[in-house]
């Protein structure tokens, strides 16, 4: 890609001490910004969506409330953020359970807990995410035995991104900071007793209680107000930094075990870490990667012995040569380990194959530098993001196909679908380097320049039981009206516009994520002219310089799949009117706003009926418009049987938890000896949604989800899905 400049590959600031944070730059929600695009001036707050009428929603609200979430068939919780809170010397307590810090108000220190319980102060969760998970199985462990996960954190990433994705760093919700929670009118007298712990009246003012107000589901940002930012010296949109953690699951025994390295050395590798993108394992099972971007420069990859005997913690090493790492996977047969990473060179992606050795040895140096070997096997224009096993064909050999990230304002150089030459039983090597092929770009299909930029490859599967390759687009909320206000060219709306019409323009830059596919072909390729759009819009909303204004610009394609709720084609109906409905009520026009998924299938089930592919989302209804309805809280899943011509919804309400937001991994559970399960981790950056009771207007106020059992913080589980419509005949 041609023009890109570099900037900070982190979620966070690429200070990590007063000395960097002069110079440092701050991060693009795409690892880089588009060619043009001033960060530091466009880290200012754009707007904010028009108000609602509340008591409209509440009344809208209360309807769906009687409307009840569809479910996985079948929900078990592996692990939660609140098995770790011993860690950080918290317990259940008189104050609730959970957490990992002590909170005081904004910009005040974070208490020691005392006795197990935050004192004077509410319990905080700051891990939000299970970024990388890595599925383990011990070697010459019986069969159904010897199953473990190892994953990897990142804290507060709802905060990172709405910092630098919509340039708010304004610490929210003020009103948590140790002030009221704000009131309003009940319909019960003084004169009768108070309908709710907490109501007050003012004494020749009020005729009825005034009462604390439902709020919305509770997560924090301090910014730069924060302990971290004034400490280390970090900008506001880092301040929310926590060092990551990594993660044992025993799944014999249930035991959950905190490896993230400690002394010195070992200490200060995890402490240079956004959070743990990636864990990925040796194709032999005996050592297992976790890493991901680092705090000042490169990508920092740590490695842990999985057997048990001896030291788990080998070393760490810093690779300046790349900016980001986001996936790994054993792909081939014989297996090979391969990962997805940014180069720092050129602005492209890389794939690499690990070539080490896992051979223990009395020297930990050597160990280390044995460990810690890869080689170069692809050459991408952007990252992948995502990336999937092709086949076998006739002859046992394979593709991979990746979904890249490159935030390009340029049709052709924009983020899209690559594909590996064929390889065997070698696997992809060195001179596989040159020879991938782009076979879509989403430059195809938008026709807005500068929203273009915020289109990133999504997921991506081959559903080889059904012959199709699947992939899905991905959108940062938000960040195309920051493109739009800081690009200065000819298809950008500007500054002047954002300033004018700042609600408008967060309206009709919004895009929701897009479903594609094409048929695999023999030689595993893809019919390129057999592409299908399966869920996206005929029309976009894009910038015209001449009208001054957004105009509705027809994008070449028909959705061909239904709706899964069954009224219509499977879009958004994100045409310019479809979109400024959202100004009427806009709390309730988006409840499937999805911006990002993750997909993974099950190919090999003990029944092959059992065969399915499911995308799991990224929600942002409500976390972005405040959606005001439990039923509608939570991350949703969309499945696809073979031979199917729809997707159908397996879940709504976020595998059980309606504060999960996001499906953020979705894999096959290696442990299940059906092979009709999910394994998937889930985003959950609510703070202070937790299982504790709290301060309100001077009163004990049990949390807001307190009754539904829904807490913030990560969570791993394993699914089930509903078989889903029968499949129609003859197709």
């Amino acid at each position: 890609m041609k023009g890109i400049r570099y900037f900070c590959a982190t979620l966070l600031s690429c200070a990590v001490s007063g000395a960097f944070a002069a110079g440092a730059e701050v991060y693009g929600p795409f690892t880089v910004p588009p060619a043009g695009i001033d960060v530091d001036a466009a880290s200012h707050r754009i707007g904010s969506m028009p108000a609602a009428d509340l008591s409209a929603l509440r009344a809208a609200a209360g309807e769906l409330d009687n409307a009840q979430a569809t479910t996985p068939a079948s929900i078990q919780i592996l692990t939660q953020a609140s098995d770790a809170s011993p860690n950080f010397g918290l317990s259940p307590g008189s104050d609730g359970s959970g957490g990992d810090e002590c909170f005081a108000g904004i910009g005040e220190p974070y208490p020691t807990p005392s006795g197990g319980e935050c004192v004077n102060s509410r319990r905080k969760q700051n891990q939000s995410y299970p970024w990388g998970v890595a599925q383990v199985k011990l070697p010459d462990s019986e069969p159904g035995e010897g199953h473990r996960l190892w994953f990897g954190t990142v804290a507060n990433p709802a905060c990172v991104t709405g910092g630098f994705g919509l340039g708010s760093f304004e610490p929210t919700p003020a009103e948590y900071d140790a002030e009221p929670f704000p009131l309003e009118a009940s319909a019960t007298p003084v004169a009768d007793p108070a309908p709710a712990p907490g109501c007050v009246f003012e004494e020749g003012v009020d005729t009825v209680w005034q009462c604390p107000a439902p709020n919305s589901p509770e997560y924090f940002c301090e910014f730069g107000e924060s302990q971290i930012a004034k400490e280390l010296g970090f900008r506001a949109p880092s301040g929310d930094w926590r060092q990551p953690r990594v993660y044992e699951l025993n799944r014999d025994t249930g035991v959950l075990t905190d490896y993230t390295p400690a002394g010195s050395a070992a200490a200060a590798a995890a402490s240079q870490l956004t959070g743990f993108r990636f864990c990925a394992p040796t194709p032999d099972q005996q050592v297992v990667f976790c890493g991901g971007p680092a705090l000042g420069f490169g990508v920092l990859i740590l490695a842990f012995d999985t057997s048990g005997e001896g030291p788990r913690y080998i070393g760490s090493r810093q690779y300046g040569g790349y900016v980001n790492v986001r996936k790994g996977f054993n792909f081939g047969t014989p297996a090979n380990l391969y990962l997805g990473v940014r180069s720092a060179s050129g602005d492209t992606g890389r794939l690499l194959r690990w070539t080490g050795s896992t051979a223990p040895s009395q020297f930990p140096e050597l160990r280390r530098l044995q460990v810690f070997q890869f080689q170069e096997v692809g050459m991408l224009d952007g990252d992948p993001r995502e990336f999937t096993l092709v086949g076998p064909d006739t002859e046992g050999r394979y593709r991979i196909a990746a979904s890249t990230t490159q935030p390009s304002f340029d049709p052709g150089e924009a983020s899209g679908v690559w594909l590996s030459p064929l390889f065997g039983e070698a696997g992809l090597t060195t001179a596989d380097a040159g020879n991938w092929q782009k076979v879509f770009d989403f430059g195809a299909y938008e026709p807005d320049r500068a929203l273009l930029a915020n289109t990133s490859g999504g997921a991506i599967v081959a559903f080889n039981a059904d012959g199709y390759l699947y992939w899905s687009s991905l959108h940062v909320a938000g960040y195309g009206a920051t493109l739009h206000t800081y690009c200065l060219a000819s298809y950008c709306a500007g500054f002047g516009y954002s300033l004018r019409q700042p609600a408008r323009l967060l309206l009709l830059t919004n895009r929701a994520a897009t479903f594609w596919r094409a048929p695999i072909q023999p030689d595993l390729g893809i019919d390129t002219a057999a592409i299908e759009l399966l869920c996206g819009e005929p029309t976009l909303p894009t910038w015209s310089d001449a009208a001054g204004d957004f105009v509705d610009v027809a994008t070449g394609w028909t959705p061909s799949y239904p709706s899964p709720t069954g009224d219509g084609p499977c879009g958004m109906g994100m045409s310019v009117a479809g979109q400024l409905k959202a100004e009427e009520a806009p709390y309730l026009d988006y409840l499937y706003l999805s911006s990002y998924s993750w997909a993974a299938n099950l190919n090999n089930p003990a029944n092959p009926a059992d065969q399915r592919m499911c995308f799991g989302t990224l929600d942002l209804g409500y976390t972005i418009f405040g959606q005001d309805s439990r039923s509608q809280w939570g991350a949703d899943l969309y499945c696809h049987a073979p031979g199917g011509n729809q997707f159908y919804v397996a879940d709504t309400g976020g595998a059980g938890n309606g504060l999960n937001y996001g499906y953020r991994i979705v894999r096959p559970d290696e442990a299940d000896p059906t092979g009709t399960r999910f394994l998937v981790g889930m985003a959950n950056p609510f703070s202070l949604e937790l299982s504790q009771l709290e301060s309100r207007n001077g009163t004990p106020w049990p949390n807001n989800h307190a009754d539904t059992g829904w807490t913030g913080g990560w969570n791993i589980r394993s699914i089930t899905v509903d078989p889903g419509p029968a499949v129609p005949s003859g197709l």
